[in-house]
């Protein structure tokens, strides 16, 4: 089973019940695909290097930014002449489509 996680830029820590709730995934062995931005893109990465987790997919717009895991990448091609919240909302379609 594939599973997208994602959410805000803003959120830079993972919570326990997160934390938590992402482990069982693990132990269910799930396939992660996740993005790589900064926030809490970057937090479930650091998570799932810290348990050297390997069933992950990294999605990226161009150039990855963050992969902790050395992860497999997805590069999704950029809509074109699209900027800011447009441009990235691409790569979480290809996340959700794959999902």
């Amino acid at each position: 089973m594939n599973l997208f996680i994602a959410e805000s830029r803003a959120v830079s820590r993972l919570t326990a019940p997160i934390r938590d709730r992402t482990d069982d995934l693990l132990q269910r062995a799930c396939s992660i695909l996740v993005g790589d931005a900064n926030g809490a893109d970057k937090a479930v990465q650091q998570h799932l290097a810290d348990r050297q987790y390997t069933r992950v997919t990294v999605f990226c717009m161009e150039n990855c930014r963050n992969n902790f895991g050395a992860w497999p990448t997805r590069n999704v091609d950029p809509p074109s002449g699209r900027k800011g919240f447009t441009y990235y909302a691409a790569k979480d379609l290809a996340m959700a489509r794959e999902a």
